[in-house]
């Protein structure tokens, strides 16, 4: 995987890791990445190795301590945005959405980014669908958030 070619930092990036928990798999996979990890440590080459291991849940699978990869590393808790990072968002998914519309989305779901990603997703894949037909729903079994709830 890392050759002495490599010069700089080499940044593996892995989003929405919790989606393998339920996955024969996945105490394989993260045992492994904890043994690049810990190899990191101790070989100069792999030293320019960064993982970056993004999950959205706490976390629902039982690994030994020592082949964990939640208890190693920096962990970041990203914040809930507030309504200017809101409207920034929205406009960075090119919506046009009011302030007033903003808002409404904003005191639903309280900033949080993965609950926002949800919405603003669900708005630009369903185009006949209106932010306030999203906001009559979503508390509800008919809803975007409705595994989240459950």
């Amino acid at each position: 995987m890392l050759t002495p070619k490599v010069t700089e930092a080499l940044v593996l990036c892995i989003d929405n890791i919790d989606l393998i928990f339920p996955h024969p798999i996945a105490e394989d996979f993260l045992e492994l990445l904890r043994s690049w990890h810990e190899t990191a440590k101790r070989k100069n080459l792999w030293k320019k190795l960064r993982l970056i291991v993004v999950h959205s849940t706490e976390v629902y699978i039982r690994l030994n301590t020592h082949q964990s990869l939640f208890n190693v590393g920096k962990p970041i808790e990203l914040p809930e945005f507030n309504l200017e990072q809101v409207r920034q968002l929205t406009e960075a998914y090119k919506l046009n959405l009011q302030v007033e519309q903003i808002t409404q989305l904003t005191d639903l779901v309280g900033g949080h980014p993965f609950l926002l990603d949800e919405a603003l997703s669900y708005l630009i894949s369903h185009q006949n669908s209106t932010l306030s037909e999203l906001l009559k729903k979503a508390p509800t079994n008919a809803g975007i958030y409705r595994s989240h709830l459950q």
